[in-house]
């Protein structure tokens, strides 16, 4: 019986029976990333060597991709052309996460300040003392922000 048993599971396996999957179901899958345009996040240097200060999620509009950085501030670039649209220096940049709220832009920065910058221009609305560096993004609900 376990000569048997054997016997039809090497026949089994053996008898080309498998779920890989063809070449070309594969190839037809396969997601390929084009790139369109890549920007230093930097604004005064463009390499700081080891430190990798970027931790802020890039904020997406339509038009635009907002990133902001851990050294010297925000900046927003085109999404298409991926020129730069404007920047908002901050001393000590910015690390928090970002939310949009209709024309607002809001952050906390590493300058001990929370901003309510305008989405377009990068010009500053309104700005609140936290005196601490601002490590989360905002959450908005109503006409509250919470950070």
């Amino acid at each position: 019986m376990k000569l048997l048993t054997a016997s039809l599971l090497s026949v089994l396996l053996l008898s080309g029976c498998s779920l890989i999957p063809k070449q070309d179901a594969l190839s037809e899958k396969t997601f390929r990333f084009k790139k369109q345009w890549v920007r230093s996040t930097y604004l005064t240097k463009d390499y700081l060597g080891v430190r990798s200060l970027n931790p802020m999620k890039p904020v997406l509009t339509n038009d635009m991709v907002i990133i902001g950085n851990g050294v010297d501030g925000v900046t927003a670039f085109d999404r298409i052309s991926g020129s730069r649209l404007w920047t908002k220096k901050i001393k000590g940049g910015v690390s928090s996460g970002a939310e949009i709220v209709a024309d607002d832009l809001l952050f906390g920065a590493s300058d001990g300040f929370f901003y309510c910058v305008d989405v377009n221009t990068g010009r500053t609305k309104w700005s609140f003392p936290i005196k601490a560096e601002g490590l989360g993004a905002p959450f908005v609900s109503g006409k509250r922000v919470y950070f």
